[in-house]
């Protein structure tokens, strides 16, 4: 939850000094770089989650924090090597998805990759799998990424 005090249609919160600071929730933002790797029979790339991270053991799609010296187009080639061990040769933009979860709030900026190079692997030992989007559906993924799939089912259904 974000909260801002409102007095006649401005914010005041910033206006308020230190003591709003300490007693407003101080709420960690994230911009993430997200790759919707679009395979043959337009089956998409899924990694699991390890078990020694937040939203543990749920399936995503990959991709990463966007670092403060990167743009979001530069941090999804980044991640998506570092991940998978793939250079993206084409992507294009889908979706930016805003979400709060109860300590953070984080900015998917979603990319169909339409084109690469290399045979996904998990980097990190992370399970990889190909699925079709209708089946997308039958698997625990983090509350931020239902609208991803669901933009899926409309571009590519």
């Amino acid at each position: 939850m974000i909260l801002a005090i409102v007095v006649r249609g401005k914010n005041i919160s910033s206006a308020m000094g230190n003591w709003a600071k300490k007693i407003l929730p101080q709420i960690k933002s994230i911009d993430v770089a997200v790759g919707v790797i679009i395979g043959s029979e337009n089956k998409v790339l899924v990694t699991r989650r390890p078990d020694n991270v937040d939203q543990a053991g749920l399936w995503e799609f990959p991709g990463g924090k966007v670092e403060s010296s990167e743009t979001i187009y530069a941090a999804l080639f980044r991640e998506l090597k570092e991940e998978l061990n793939i250079e993206v040769q084409s992507a294009s933009f889908l979706n930016k998805i805003p979400h709060s979860y109860e300590k953070y709030h984080v900015t998917l900026h979603t990319w169909c990759v339409d084109a690469f190079k290399g045979e996904p692997i998990g980097m990190q030992g992370q399970p990889v799998r190909w699925i079709a989007v209708p089946d997308l559906e039958n698997l625990n993924f983090p509350e931020a990424n239902r609208e991803i799939i669901i933009a899926l089912k409309e571009k590519i259904i």
